[in-house]
């Protein structure tokens, strides 16, 4: 069960396009075994691409093959979901010269922009496709550049952006609940007036149903996984550790809590992770199975 197979049992293409070579990070494996065409550099050839680093390829290649194979699934009168990964933000952050205001191989600052240039542009050409008016764009960062910190696990380290575009389908707007990006999938499968039994553990960030104080976000690094609140963080650590008290998240200011009042934090902690990992390992995320 993924959101590519709600797409998939619709009729939808799915596809995951990536500019480096997707058996990175067993990538291929994956996404192959979940049901998506894969489209990455290993397939293309040095005429495919203007611009490429040991990383893989700049961003506007990628988003120019995205606008191919989209074009493909108009050809074909096939509806069709696209997860692009870029790969511009890593060093040695390196692009094309001459499309921003400073020069490659800069630093980080540069190569967000480019990054910026590259997702203005494919919208500006997908605006001129048939398949613009009906197609729905999210972008949404994987993860920050730094997740390190002064503190254990530094919360403010973790808020990245996320957008919902297209003018014809979204009205203009903010969200400024907590969440986190668990939450998008079934977001968009609620602006899709999609109707499914899901085994998701975000929610619709939309749906008049989703109440304020179930609003959650779930933050990790190598060794720790935590569970935040707009007022709470719980730290999962090694050897059945771990630290919980009040936080702010926008400042991470964050006390460790010495008087036990949090322990039921804990284990709702606890029970999201430990759950997840029982679902998926006794395989009752899969999505022929039905819903424990």
């Amino acid at each position: 069960f993924s959101l590519g197979s709600l797409f998939q049992e619709r009729g939808y293409d799915t596809s995951y396009v990536y500019g480096g070579d997707s058996q990175f990070d067993f990538m291929r494996y994956f996404f192959t075994n979940n049901g998506y065409r894969v489209v990455g550099r290993e397939s293309k050839t040095e005429k495919d691409w203007i611009f490429n680093n040991a990383w893989g390829v700049s961003d506007e290649d990628l988003f120019r093959w995205a606008t191919e194979e989209a074009d493909k699934n108009q050809a074909a009168n096939k509806p069709f979901f696209m997860h692009v990964m870029t790969v511009s933000n890593h060093r040695p952050f390196t692009f094309p010269e001459g499309r921003i205001d400073m020069p490659s191989n800069s630093g980080r600052f540069a190569a967000v922009k480019y990054s910026d240039y590259a997702i203005g542009t494919f919208i500006e050409n997908a605006k001129k496709k048939p398949w613009f008016a009906n197609t729905l764009f999210v972008v949404v960062a994987d993860h920050c550049a730094q997740s390190a910190g002064k503190v254990e696990l530094d919360v403010t380290k973790y808020q990245i952006p996320c957008v919902f575009y297209n003018p014809n389908l979204v009205k203009p707007g903010v969200f400024k609940g907590m969440c986190s990006q668990i939450d998008i999938a079934p977001t968009i499968a609620g602006l899709l007036n999609w109707s499914y039994t899901s085994r998701f553990y975000g929610h619709d960030l939309l749906s008049a149903g989703y109440p304020k104080e179930a609003r959650r976000a779930f933050v990790s690094n190598y060794q720790k996984i935590a569970l935040l609140t707009e007022d709470k963080l719980a730290i999962l650590k090694p050897k059945g550790e771990f630290s919980v008290g009040p936080v702010v998240p926008r400042t991470g200011e964050f006390t460790p809590d010495i008087t036990g009042q949090f322990q039921p934090f804990v284990e709702d902690t606890v029970s999201y992770y430990q759950s997840a990992a029982w679902l998926l390992n006794n395989k009752h995320l899969g999505k022929d199975v039905s819903a424990p």
